[in-house]
């Protein structure tokens, strides 16, 4: 469980097989997952977590376990994955918190540490945010860290058409969100992994 980054309350970092309990707990939650049509059996959290393992092998990113500092308590995930939009790649940010840990700030401080990540460590240039139209709470996290809807799309998943507003901003011109505490460079983290 190799950790990618620290906010002042949270730890970003890979997830792991042995999460598979801890993930269910987000994963299988009706209210937590309602953008996606409800929560996921088994099956369905298994090949999401051999997805995120996947994409750190692959891509270098994905979406990391969000744990609390104070406990080591897994709290949600949160993370950059590669995601289709208009014939292209984008780098997206991605962000889940258990239904009792919402409303404390947890999903913006994750997500602003990502912005950061993505900016001064992968030399990204403009993220994205790809979110159901319905997902009030997500859009907001996204406008707080500084990002705006520019386009609509529609994607189908679980047999039903769901409109997205697709957010993004510029990274180039940021300087630090002041989100992460601790980060582990990609040079250092490709030495950790040999």
């Amino acid at each position: 469980m190799r950790t990618i980054l620290e906010t002042q309350r949270l730890i970003l970092r890979e997830l792991c097989p042995n999460d598979f309990h801890e993930v269910c707990k987000l994963l299988q939650d009706n209210e937590v997952m309602y953008a996606y049509e409800g929560a996921f059996n088994g099956t369905e959290v298994r090949e999401w977590l051999d997805r995120q393992i996947k994409r750190y092998a692959e891509d270098k990113v994905g979406l990391w376990g969000a744990v609390l500092k104070e406990n080591g308590e897994l709290i949600g995930q949160c993370g950059i994955t590669m995601q289709p939009y208009r014939e292209q790649t984008v780098p997206e940010i991605g962000y889940l918190i258990r239904k009792n840990f919402w409303h404390k700030g947890y999903a913006t401080e994750a997500a602003r540490s990502c912005a950061d990540y993505a900016s001064h460590i992968l030399g990204i240039k403009r993220i994205y945010s790809i979110i159901r139209d319905n997902n009030l709470p997500s859009q907001g996290v996204a406008k707080r860290i500084g990002m705006t809807p520019g386009d609509t799309i529609v994607k189908h998943y679980r047999g039903i058409d769901m409109p997205h507003i697709v957010f993004s901003m510029t990274l180039g011109e940021l300087t630090n969100f002041g989100g992460i505490t601790r980060s582990i460079r990609c040079s250092e983290a490709n030495e950790t992994s040999r």
